[in-house]
């Protein structure tokens, strides 16, 4: 849009979010109740197309059929006096998976990305209940938001149900898709979704999860290409390399399942609730993910101080590409700022002047106590572990607590002084290393193999063949025992008369 609108509805506008080719995203406040929200409205030309329009409505509908708290929502919808339409969100806090995992060096550890999935499988087999199919999950499309009910301190929030297509039913009403449009964001659009909009189901998002599964543990999609047509091309023709070739570490049934969940068949693919039931067995078997405390500031802001922080955004890129401040409103921020600190400056010294004639005498001690002085929370200070190979399981040496296992993250309010820590992985020596606690610290550990012990001397084998001889000769003994002896020739005897005759000459 040409300029920041002042009001949408009963909202007063407080700053641009994102904008796109569609439309654009507005934070923005209640000027009543003072709730914070955020506003995407349409373009005026957008607006007047009726697909951009049917998506619009889609959006709205499709976030408030399914009651989970797994999803945005929305709250409003409406049009202003340009035509442009609009919906009200939830404005929620926080960051989107895409920029998580790039925080943490472009993949999460295993119990990150299972507690994920978990999350998203969960919101996703409750859409398709509905009949919703999302079309467009990805990283950009996730929110975490602080919440410190959940077990990880945070939950998971699935947004932008533009490309969202219900159930027959409701798609004759609202929506009319033409079986050929291809939509979704190619790095995680599956085979039948490349084909064209036609053959898309709920399994289609099944495939997307897979995608953002291997994303996080491998470090990188299945496919990647120069171009759209070459990675549209990978998803149609090509097999993905199995995930245990890139992190051969994490458990078989992990792996099984993502590799499951990308074949091209979309009948051979587990269904959103299987995977999510899976996940679920397969985290029993992990630790814990690291719990992620959300730093309230210490000082009581009021409305307006808290919308100029510029906490992190609801819709990701639902509504096009994130923008940030432009180069003219920096350029602009910079030279008011070196203005007042010039005028700072001239002021300081032209006081001095007046001090030392005499002309300014200092003013008398206040009996009024001294204004309490603020001291904001400080930053919560990271954490980060790789081992080779990784899977090493990681010990406080002082607690004996067991951390978890590499890759391994975690965040904590910043301490003075160091821990000790230490790695441990069957087939390998195990290793210390010390960690700061007052700043980041990002450890890379190679692990040694254990030492092969020396070879014995064949004291043994010389003992056996002895053994062996004298058995062989007993046994030989034996069986010549055992042979009768050999029968002597009969030897040649005169006949013997019988007793009755006499022997005559």
């Amino acid at each position: 849009m040409d300029r920041l609108p002042t009001e949408i509805g009963p909202y007063r506008v407080t700053r641009l979010i994102g904008e796109g080719g569609m439309g654009a995203v507005y934070e923005a406040v209640h000027q009543t109740i003072h709730r914070q929200v955020a506003i995407k409205v349409l373009h005026p030309d957008a607006s007047r197309g009726t697909d951009a329009i049917n998506r619009f409505i889609n959006e709205a509908r499709a976030a408030n059929i399914i009651r989970h708290a797994g999803l945005v929502q929305v709250t409003d919808f409406g049009s202003l006096s340009d035509g442009s339409g609009y919906l009200v969100m939830e404005y929620l806090p926080g960051e989107t998976l895409a920029q998580r995992i790039e925080a943490s060096g472009g993949k999460l550890s295993p119990e990150e990305a299972v507690s994920v999935g978990i999350q998203i499988a969960s919101a996703l087999a409750a859409c398709h209940k509905h009949g919703v199919v999302h079309r467009d999950l990805k990283p950009g499309n996730v929110m975490l938001v602080p919440d410190p009910a959940m077990a990880t301190g945070e939950r998971l929030k699935v947004l932008d149900f533009g490309l969202a297509k219900l159930s027959e039913v409701r798609e004759a009403v609202f929506v009319k898709t033409q079986s050929q449009a291809v939509f979704g964001t190619p790095l995680y659009m599956s085979p039948e979704q490349c084909e064209g909009a036609g053959r898309v189901d709920a399994q289609s998002d099944v495939y997307a999860l897979g995608c953002m599964l291997y994303e996080m543990l491998a470090g990188r999609p299945p496919f990647v290409g120069e171009g759209t047509g070459q990675v549209i091309g990978q998803h149609l023709f090509k097999q993905p390399v199995p995930l245990a070739q890139h992190v051969p570490t994490i458990p078989d049934a992990l792996s099984g399942l993502v590799d499951r969940m990308l074949v091209k068949s979309k009948d051979e693919r587990p269904t959103m609730r299987d995977a999510q039931k899976e996940l679920e067995e397969i985290a029993k078997g992990l630790p814990s993910p690291p719990r992620r405390e959300f730093v309230e500031p210490s000082r009581v802001l009021s409305a307006d101080s808290q919308l100029a922080l510029g906490v992190a955004s609801t819709l990701g890129q639902g509504a096009g590409e994130t923008t940030g401040q432009g180069p003219r409103k920096r350029s602009l921020r910079r030279a008011v700022g070196g203005i007042s600190l010039l005028l700072l400056l001239v002021g300081a010294l032209t006081l001095r002047q007046l001090f030392a004639t005499g002309r300014l005498s200092p003013a008398p001690a206040s009996t009024q106590p001294a204004a309490q002085l603020v001291v904001e929370t400080p930053k919560p200070v990271t954490l980060r572990v790789d081992s080779t190979p990784l899977g090493a399981t990681l010990v406080d040496a002082s607690s004996s607590e067991v951390l978890g296992k590499t890759p391994f993250s975690r965040q904590s309010p910043p301490q003075d002084g160091t821990r000790k820590l230490v790695l441990r992985l069957a087939g390998y020596q195990e290793q210390s290393i010390s960690v700061s606690l007052a700043s980041d610290e990002h450890a890379q550990v190679t692990l040694s193999p254990q030492p092969v012990p020396p070879a014995k001397k064949p004291v043994l084998k010389r003992i056996s063949a002895s053994v062996k001889k004298f058995a062989g000769k007993v046994a030989e003994k034996f069986k010549k025992k055992k042979e009768p002896p050999p029968k002597k020739p009969a030897s040649k005897q005169p006949n013997k008369k019988s007793s009755g005759q006499s022997a005559l000459p």
